[in-house]
């Protein structure tokens, strides 16, 4: 390889981090701590507990301050793929120090983004050291990060482990409080005594009963409700339930109380039976219908009043009850004397009255109203025809009425010796007046006199074309250019080549028809780097969506050979692809150089086929490149040309060297058999399977269809001690158990509880005292017997069990524990189960 001239250009790209429960403060990006002093820590892999990790975490380099705090000098995000740490020098001229000093010892964490827990890491250099040294190139190969210790870290914690590095959720709290069963307030959900108990006073505690105890605590039955009324016999409403005068008392008012009657007393509450019947009618001696037999005027009296009683007639009387033919029709019309269309003879008005409207009303007039009703001709104009236009060349200004005689003014020259003399001018400027010019007065002609007012017949005509003689498409016979000149564009010009180039316009003899395709890549000391945000990569590979492990690479050409400039595995999330650049101080090309056409490739894991890709980037600033959209280039099908390999691809027509032979084996990777090196599928998958469920109260069980199983359990991932297929419930937290069959086939099955009330299972009136104890504790059972006691550790180790005790009282010993925290589950010879929490000083 021959090496070019190159210009770098570098991309960064960071992930965000948020801050979560770490000791140690992590910038936002690596902008946040540039000092514009740095060197190159490439990093190749990252595992923790032996299995390799792919995505997730933040890699951090730390120095130490001026205050001997540990702070971040380089990070980067890792993808599953190489990357690097541009890890920072300080800078001198700042006070403070802001990174390594020449020769710091390098301190590594890494931070899951997930769970924002730090780890510790150590590191294998493949080249390089951890001592820093500014501008240099360090290679690890791998970088391991040391397991946590989990436990309770929190120190105000009742079971707090001072041995623990990382918190796992097991912490629980003190509670402090009454732990005397016999006590008033007695706290069951206490684990630490507090000498607040209080003695129980039985008595009434109800304030509103007519026996209240103020100094009672314990409620025992025995109030006696208050119950208010009027306790007077004689009352109209005496209440004989009524221990309690509440000045209700309503006295006796006899009298009719029926309000229908004509004898009705509102005041009487006692009914005398002296109602008297309303009889209605005319009460009035003087009427013509007086009813001597009423005793309430209902106004239906009537006496002899003469009128007009025709409800209809214009002079209707609503008083009289007697006609007087005087009745008078109504005459609807307008009765306004002073309207247009007053009526003399209406006598009711309709709303019809029209006002007078004075003008001329002569059609023939030129100010004729055709709103006016009442004439004034003394108003009206006769018509008057003429030119109305004051720019017109004959305006009248006499005339009142249009009669389209009006002609335009036309200025104009009228020397009949001029080149431009109008005829159709009524009116002269001279200064418009204008000489011949001859000359060539074409427009579209070559050599077009924008002077000239006569031809002389000389026009040349126009030729377009590129006339520049250096470009592709140089015209010698153009005489005007026509913006068409393209340069030379050298390249492969062979639509079926892996490197047609459709804006090449001269073939350079660079065609490939074949290609071999690797995904080895050469790691230089720059790189320039490929954003590609989850959004962008909405990317079909044959028949599927591009998947977790599947490689998008971009490639470069040199001397008819194809080279991996860098790659990265598809996870899922956003993605940063970052391509070597040349390294300026080696004599080959060994990287993208300037203005070098760059080749993206990917590749599905799933049939190894290989895809060309088209790419569409946007630069943002001066250095960072995103892509905006993936595109497979339907044009260029590479792959496997031959039909007996795993991944034949029939549609291919450039052999990309990519063949694989075809291994046949499990690929189910949850089968016990799985074969990790086959890539078809035989149908010789052994897999069984489990189901953990809760079966009864405080009951896991596992289902499997494993043979003859043997079962692991933890809790929080902590080991029971269990190997049945039965395990108590009696923390919360996540529960898991791994089976076994007798050929070694494993299985596992988890479930999360999240609420567990340990003292409220059942119905059980239990007592347990002393506890907290130092040595044993009485357990004592009310109407009922107790069937069996078993003590758990914490992680659900039975350490000891009795059973057909059938007793009202028992005890559990402590034996040989140790201080601390354990479990009771107590049955009745009624069928009910409780756990309570047992607490040995």
């Amino acid at each position: 390889m021959t090496k070019h001239q190159s210009t770098l250009f570098l991309g960064f790209f960071v992930s965000l981090l948020a801050f979560g429960q770490n000791t140690l403060l992590w910038p936002t990006g690596a902008g946040e701590i540039n000092t514009g002093v740095n060197s190159t820590y490439v990093v190749q892999g990252v595992s923790l507990d032996g299995s390799a990790i792919n995505f997730g975490y933040e890699l951090g380099a730390f120095y130490l301050d001026d205050q001997g705090e540990l702070v971040c000098g380089g990070i980067t995000p890792w993808t599953g793929s190489t990357t690097q740490i541009a890890v920072m020098g300080d800078d001198a001229t700042t006070p403070s120090k802001d990174g390594f000093s020449e020769g710091e010892e390098i301190t590594y964490f890494a931070l899951n983004t997930y769970n924002q827990i730090t780890y510790e890491a150590n590191v294998t250099y493949q080249f390089g050291s951890s001592l820093f040294s500014s501008n240099g190139l360090n290679i690890i190969s791998e970088f391991t990060l040391v397991p946590q210790t989990s436990g309770c870290t929190d120190s105000t914690a009742f079971n707090y482990d001072s041995t623990a590095s990382s918190d796992d959720g097991s912490c629980i709290a003190v509670v402090d409080g009454c732990s005397d069963t016999t006590a008033f307030n007695y706290n069951a959900d206490a684990n630490t005594d507090n000498g607040s108990c209080i003695a129980v006073v039985n008595g009434c505690t109800d304030e509103t009963a007519l026996n209240y105890n103020a100094d009672a605590n314990t409620d025992d039955v025995s109030c006696i409700a208050v119950v208010n009324g009027c306790t007077d016999e004689t009352a109209l409403n005496y209440n004989t339930d009524a221990n309690t005068d509440d000045g209700s008392c309503i006295a006796v008012v006899n009298g009719c109380t029926d309000e229908t009657a004509f004898n009705y007393n509102a005041d009487a509450n006692t009914d005398d039976e002296s109602c008297i019947a309303v009889v209605n009618g005319c009460t009035s001696e003087q009427a013509i219908n007086f009813d001597s037999l009423a005793n309430t005027d209902d106004g239906s009296c009537v006496g002899e009043i003469s009128g007009c009683i025709d409800t209809i007639a214009f002079n209707f009387d609503p008083v009289a009850n007697t006609d007087d033919s005087s009745c008078i029709d109504k005459i609807f019309g307008c009765i306004d004397t002073i309207a247009f269309n007053f009526n003399a003879l209406a006598n009711t008005d309709d709303g019809s009255c029209i006002d007078k409207i004075f003008g001329c009303t002569d059609t023939l007039a030129f100010n004729f109203n055709t709103s006016a009703n009442t004439s004034d001709d003394s108003l009206c104009i006769d018509v008057f025809e003429g030119c109305l236009d004051e720019t017109a060349f004959n305006y009248n200004s006499e005339a009142n009425v249009s009669n389209d005689s009006c002609i335009d003014i036309i200025i104009g020259c009228l020397d009949t010796l001029a080149f431009n003399f109008n005829i159709d001018a009524n009116t002269d400027d001279a200064s418009l007046c204008v000489e011949f010019i001859f000359g060539c007065i074409d427009t579209t002609a070559f050599n077009f006199n924008i002077d000239a007012n006569t031809t002389d017949e000389s026009c040349v005509e126009v030729i377009l074309g590129c006339i520049d003689s250096l470009s592709f498409n140089y015209d010698q016979e153009a005489n005007t250019d026509n913006g068409t000149c393209s340069p030379i564009e050298l390249g492969c010009m062979n639509i079926l080549a892996f490197n047609y180039n459709s804006e090449s316009n001269m073939d350079d003899d660079s065609c490939l028809l074949e290609i071999e395709l690797n995904f080895n890549q050469i790691l230089t000391n720059n790189t320039t780097n490929y954003n590609i945000p989850l959004e962008s990569a909405a990317l079909i590979l044959g028949e599927d969506s591009i998947s977790n492990g599947d490689l998008i690479g971009g490639f470069y050409i040199v001397n008819g050979l194809l080279y991996c400039a860098g790659y990265s595995t598809w996870t899922g999330s956003d993605l940063s692809i970052p391509l070597w650049q040349d390294n300026p101080d080696t004599e080959q090309i060994d990287g993208i150089t300037e203005g070098s056409t760059v080749y993206w490739i990917a590749q599905q894991t799933q049939t190894m086929f290989n895809y060309v890709l088209s790419f569409e980037t946007q630069l943002i600033g001066l250095q960072t490149i995103f892509v905006t959209s993936i595109s497979v280039n339907q044009s260029i099908v590479i792959g496997c040309n031959d039909s007996s390999a795993f991944n034949y691809n029939i549609d291919a027509f450039i052999s990309d060297g990519s063949c694989i032979e075809i291994i046949e084996g499990c690929t189910e990777e949850n089968a016990c058999n799985f074969n990790p090196e086959a890539n078809t599928e035989d149908n010789s998958c052994e897999i069984i399977t489990a189901t953990l469920g809760v079966s009864a109260v405080n009951t896991l069980t596992v289902q499997t269809d494993a043979l003859e199983p043997s079962y692991v359990w933890t809790i929080n991932g902590s080991p029971t001690g269990n190997n049945s297929n039965i395990l108590l419930i009696f923390l919360e937290g996540q529960y898991e158990v791994i089976i076994t069959d007798i050929n070694g086939c494993e299985v596992s099955s988890q479930i999360t509880i999240e609420e567990l009330s340990l003292d409220n299972l059942v119905t059980m009136n239990l007592i347990l005292y002393p506890n907290p104890s130092k040595s044993s504790i009485k357990v004592e059972i009310v109407n009922g017997l107790i069937e069996s006691i078993e003590l758990f550790a914490l992680n659900g180790q039975v350490l000891s069990s009795r059973v057909n005790i059938n007793k009202e009282t028992s005890r559990i010993e402590r034996m040989n524990l140790k201080p601390g925290m354990y479990f009771a589950r107590i049955s009745s010879n009624t069928g009910d189960t409780i756990l309570k929490k047992v607490i040995f000083e």
